[in-house]
């Protein structure tokens, strides 16, 4: 388990979840428990006052994250995420948002830390890149 992992972990899950959430990241077996519920299920293990439509958030939070994005670009040129992934081969990599955002391996469901304490994208599966639910995960 990274860093990333566990800042996003003490930020976005909700704090009945967050021990076995520590607990289970760690093993390839625990990780397993938890990347599988990316599908469907993560929701419940969210703190839900910091997850939003992706498409559609309050505009005082749109315009937050918009000026944190900006930010996180200047500082991070290569606009470099962390990914938790419902697929072994991309579970735990660094990629671009870019092709994170474009990647159908991460349609089984996906986070994409940005800033993992503060800024986070969460899809569950879908049947291709067109079709979401997409949400974002922020804490102003």
């Amino acid at each position: 388990m990274s860093e990333a992992e566990i800042a996003f972990v003490n930020a976005f899950v909700a704090k009945d979840a967050r021990e076995r959430w520590l607990s289970l990241l760690p093993s390839e077996r625990g990780r397993g428990k938890i990347t599988v519920r990316l599908a469907h299920t993560l929701l419940k293990d969210l703190d839900t006052r910091f997850v939003y439509d992706k498409d559609a958030p309050p505009p005082d939070i749109a315009a937050a994250v918009q000026k944190v994005r900006e930010q996180w670009a200047v500082r991070n040129p290569k606009r470099l995420c962390h990914i938790i992934a419902n697929n072994s081969e991309v579970d735990g990599q660094t990629m671009s948002l870019s092709d994170a955002e474009a990647d159908p391996r991460l349609t089984f469901g996906a986070l994409i830390l940005l800033i993992p304490d503060r800024l986070a994208y969460y899809h569950t599966e879908r049947s291709n890149l067109n079709k979401q639910p997409y949400y974002l995960l922020f804490r102003p």
